[in-house]
């Protein structure tokens, strides 16, 4: 993960070059851009800044009546005050002015396969094939306001990039004969749909592992002139009438290569929705863990091929990992549905060197009262803090050596518990 004074000239050069071409007369105009179109990247920036937040919501928030089976007068998941919210958390995100966002899954409930209180906002669901149609139509809704969201507070939608997480595939568990097995092509349409292809079908990312069930779900960008690797993974399969979660196959193959051909002083981070190592601080999030571990596939890749970062969400809480020489992982995120959202900003160096900020946003206040979504019912308000603070930092120099840890991302050898909060 070194930068070279090189390779810094190289992509000024290219930059420069590519503007002198824009620049000239006869020269074909650039096409438009749509939110969901991507955009090349800015020129190399010292430092690079991600800000990765997993889990953003993990709950359905947004306006419903804007579906053609709403009637008036029908529950709605939305209320002037979580506008208030909505604008005040990603307020708060944008102003980290981050080169990348970083959401490793859970930016929904995603339970549409379901209706409280039978309310057919999003259609029927007397058979299968119609409560399939309701989860397109509920994705169809909620996923293009979860991207206004950004949007609105300045960040462009092409600076999100996304990961599948278990509530994208309508939540676990996934049990034999359940909707959401049924649905699941359905429910990886929509995230590609909305996240990984462009409006016109073509992938919005060329590195991807195609021929694989994973080839619209996990992807590779190189980022800041190429000094950084993206590399997003997707823990779903469905085998054999179950969802597997697992990395393994086309998908562990394709992400081998990737790694493996990343030049030497890249800076790697992979994103995916769970913790690979254990233990690891738990807030209510209850996904499988630890069958993965060291010895997994995915995380061995990593190790042979220096990656620098993992990220990933799933339990609520931060825990920094660093094992050896593999990778650091940081556990973080969630959930502003039902309270505090917690989230890292990290700045690569020109020096290859890593500094990551944890940090959180207080919960104000919060109404007993609730409102309708598909699966359930969030808090009619959620009122945050007008800034975030800082709850921890780590540093971690070129050669992936941890210099500095404090507070919530400094050692743990807890247990695996629940209900864990290292904020307060």
């Amino acid at each position: 993960m070194r930068t070279t004074v090189f390779s810094r000239a190289l992509t000024t050069l290219v930059a420069a070059t590519a503007l002198a071409l824009a620049a000239t007369p006869g020269a074909p105009a650039a096409p438009a851009l749509s939110a969901t179109v991507e955009q090349a990247d800015d020129p190399y920036r010292e430092p690079f800044r991600f800000l990765s937040a997993p889990d953003l919501f993990n709950a359905d928030i947004g306006d419903v009546s804007t579906s053609g089976y709403y009637t008036v007068g029908a529950p709605n998941s939305w209320s002037p005050r979580w506008a208030e919210t909505t604008q005040n958390l990603f307020g708060q995100l944008a102003d980290f002015e981050a080169d990348t966002y970083l959401v490793a899954g859970d930016m929904v409930n995603g339970r549409w396969h379901y209706d409280r209180g039978d309310t057919g906002t999003f259609g029927p669901g007397r058979t299968i094939p119609e409560r399939i149609a309701r989860v397109r139509r509920a994705g169809e809704t909620y996923y293009p306001q979860w991207l206004e969201f950004w949007t609105d507070a300045g960040v462009p939608a092409w600076r999100v990039r996304t990961a599948v997480g278990d509530h994208e595939m309508g939540d676990n568990p996934w049990k034999a004969g359940a909707t959401q097995l049924a649905a699941y092509d359905t429910y990886k349409d929509l995230f590609a749909e909305h996240f990984t292809r462009r409006p016109d079908g073509t992938p919005r990312y060329p590195m991807r592992p195609v021929g694989t069930p994973q080839e619209d779900s996990a992807y590779a960008k190189y980022l800041d002139g190429g000094r950084v690797l993206l590399v997003t993974v997707d823990w779903f399969d469905k085998v054999d009438g179950a969802i597997d979660v697992t990395v393994d196959g086309g998908q562990l193959a394709w992400f081998d290569r990737v790694l493996a051909e990343a030049p030497e002083e890249t800076t790697i981070i992979v994103q995916g929705h769970f913790p690979i190592l254990e233990p690891v601080r738990r807030r209510g999030g209850g996904g499988p863990t630890t069958a993965y571990g060291e010895s997994s596939p995915i995380w061995q890749s990593m190790v042979r091929h220096g990656a620098d970062l993992y990220l990933a969400g799933e339990v609520h809480d931060f825990t920094a990992v660093k094992r050896g020489p593999g990778p650091v992982q940081i556990t973080h995120g969630g959930y502003a549905g039902n309270g505090r959202t917690d989230f890292i900003v990290g700045d690569v160096l020109a020096d290859g060197s890593i500094q990551v900020d944890a940090r959180t946003i207080d919960v104000v206040a919060r109404s007993r009262a609730r409102i309708w979504q598909t699966g359930g019912e969030i808090r009619e308000r959620v009122s945050l803090a007008p800034t975030s603070r800082s709850v921890g930092s780590l540093v971690v120099s070129s050669d992936g050596t941890v210099l500095q840890r404090t507070g919530c991302l400094d050692v743990y050898t807890g247990p695996y518990a629940q209900k864990q909060d290292c904020t307060r």
